[in-house]
């Protein structure tokens, strides 16, 4: 069975919307067991109009060097991310770049 890893980010009016977090897992799940994958993870994480607007600055600036890695030949979100990391580039967390959807 195949497997990958899911990111769900939710703002607080979408929940109420019908967009939320519980929606997002029902139809990634419906979307999973359609085309035989397994959820290994789920990451939920509740964000503000503050942190939105900090996340939004952040692609703004990294966004330029992922156009470059792109420009360089990287194709795929693994090459783009080891692009990055090879750049010393952290996520936004300060973290390593990884792939979240691929699949084992």
């Amino acid at each position: 069975m195949k497997r990958y890893s899911l990111l769900l980010a939710e703002y607080a009016k979408k929940g109420r919307s019908g967009l939320g977090i519980e929606a997002q897992q029902e139809t990634l799940r419906h979307f999973a067991q359609a085309e035989g994958f397994e959820v290994a993870r789920e990451f939920a994480e509740v964000e503000t109009g503050n942190v939105k607007a900090e996340a939004d600055r952040y692609a703004a600036n990294v966004l330029p060097i992922i156009r470059e890695a792109q420009k360089a030949g990287a194709r795929t979100l693994r090459e783009i991310a080891e692009a990055l990391n090879a750049r010393g580039i952290a996520t936004a967390r300060g973290g390593q770049w990884y792939n979240i959807l691929e699949r084992a």
